[in-house]
């Protein structure tokens, strides 16, 4: 069986501390690199160790980057000159433009986020997303953590080198016990938010929501990056909660049986949240939760068509209003049923298929 050699772009990313596990758990012998952060601390995995190969400073501009990022990519590649039963592994574009020109070896590729759609200039994001099909195209499999992703890359004329991944549930929380049959108290509704608190979206909602609706209370878990003014504006609020940072998957059940609803609209003027599928539809069908979601996006029509949330515009203070007007204990109830209606593999990680899958394929080279 061959070597994977996996390069992260940063750390700590549990996602991709979650796929090297996995090929881990597949007998699979591997080494780890990734680049970190300017005062970013992080704890080494449990099964395994990485190797920092590149400090990435909150300074320096774009040149100063591409020089960190080549220096520790070719590092990697003077490890490896000689070695012949590896495979490459490259999380994020921006990891997989170097190492694909630098490292002539066969490779995974996997993609969970667009990143060149936050650039403006349409010439360089056009560039790179030219770059980004020729990465899938040669990559011995492709892996994306949404089917949005392969919508934006291809419509619907899809290679066969690649497989979904979406970003379930930890299979730990099996283990755990789930949100309890409650009846919701539509007197005193309950709304959350689970992750990183990062979107103007996420913010506006929850500032018209509990500005008009003092009976209601809002709940945060996680921390946030930037927008201070608005989160200090929000903490004087009566009825909005911050607990911090939790433990994924352990803190998960206690969380969502203390929320009715759990909010996951992203900002869709931000390209990529048009085309993401993040974890929570998935935590929000395991625990039973009823999700709200942006309308117009890739995450939307899942909700819509799976039954098992609401779609608004969260930055239009009246459709909130009318939105939170509206809900009825009824219709809660039967968006929960359609949660625990789906079956357990559609919301926990099992990738059984796709590891058969690459197996026969690093088996014929």
């Amino acid at each position: 069986m061959k070597k994977i050699i996996f390069i992260i772009n940063t750390i700590p990313n549990q996602r991709c501390i979650k796929r090297i596990n996995e090929f881990i758990d597949y007998g699979y012998e591997i080494d780890a690199y990734s680049f970190i952060r300017e005062n970013s601390p992080y704890n080494q995995p449990t099964k395994f160790n990485i190797e920092i190969i590149g400090e990435l400073k909150s300074s320096g501009g774009y040149k100063n980057r591409v020089r960190i990022l080549t220096r520790g990519i070719q590092y990697v590649k003077s490890k490896y000159l000689n070695s012949e039963n590896i495979v490459f592994y490259y999380f994020g574009l921006d990891i997989a433009l170097f190492a694909t020109f630098f490292i002539k070896k066969k490779y995974f590729y996997e993609e969970s986020d667009l990143s060149q759609t936050y650039i403006s200039n349409s010439l360089i994001k056009g560039l790179l997303n030219l770059l980004d099909k020729r990465i899938i195209k040669n990559s011995i499999e492709s892996m994306f953590t949404s089917e949005g992703f392969l919508n934006y890359h291809f419509g619907k004329t899809i290679p066969e080198n690649v497989s979904i991944i979406p970003n379930r549930v930890n299979k730990n929380c099996l283990l755990l016990e789930k949100k309890e049959t409650y009846k919701l108290n539509i007197q005193n509704l309950k709304i959350g938010f689970v992750g990183l608190i990062r979107y103007k979206t996420i913010l506006n909602f929850v500032e018209c929501f509990a500005q008009n609706f003092p009976q209601h209370e809002f709940h945060f878990f996680g921390n946030a990056i930037d927008n201070k003014l608005e989160l200090n504006n929000l903490k004087i609020l009566p009825n909005v909660f911050f607990h911090g940072e939790f433990q994924n998957p352990s803190d998960l059940p206690a969380i969502y049986q203390s929320i009715d609803l759990v909010l996951s609209t992203y900002d869709i003027k931000v390209e990529n949240a048009r085309y993401a599928e993040p974890n929570k539809i998935y935590e929000a069908i395991f625990f039973h939760t009823p999700i709200i979601v942006s309308k117009n996006t890739f995450l939307s029509e899942k909700v819509e068509k799976l039954g098992i949330g609401y779609s608004i515009d969260a930055m239009n203070n009246d459709e909130i209003n009318t939105f939170v007007n509206n809900i009825t204990e009824e219709d809660v109830d039967l968006k929960i049923e359609k949660c625990k209606k789906l079956p357990l593999s559609y919301s926990v990680d099992d990738n059984k298929d796709f590891f058969e899958k690459i197996e026969k394929k690093i088996k014929s080279f």
